[in-house]
């Protein structure tokens, strides 16, 4: 789901993913939400999770050296 600065919804998506752990549901669920959001030309986004094994796993990819601040832990 997508919100803007105010709260209001902007876009939802969704994705078939087979048979996966919760953990890959939200990680594909993050990637593929930051992509949506390149791909229709928005720069600049804050993502919200709350799982911190997510932050994690998308920090370890290198997420942190984009020019996206990519997850905040909530």
């Amino acid at each position: 789901m997508v919100r803007d600065r105010d709260g209001n919804w902007i876009m939802g998506f969704g994705r078939y993913l087979g048979v996966c752990s919760p953990f890959e549901a939200e990680v594909w669920s993050t990637l593929d939400g930051i992509l949506l959001l390149l791909n229709k030309g928005y720069s600049w986004t804050i993502t919200q999770t709350d799982s911190l094994k997510v932050v994690q796993a998308l920090t370890d990819m290198g997420m942190e050296e984009s020019k996206i601040t990519v997850l905040r832990r909530t």
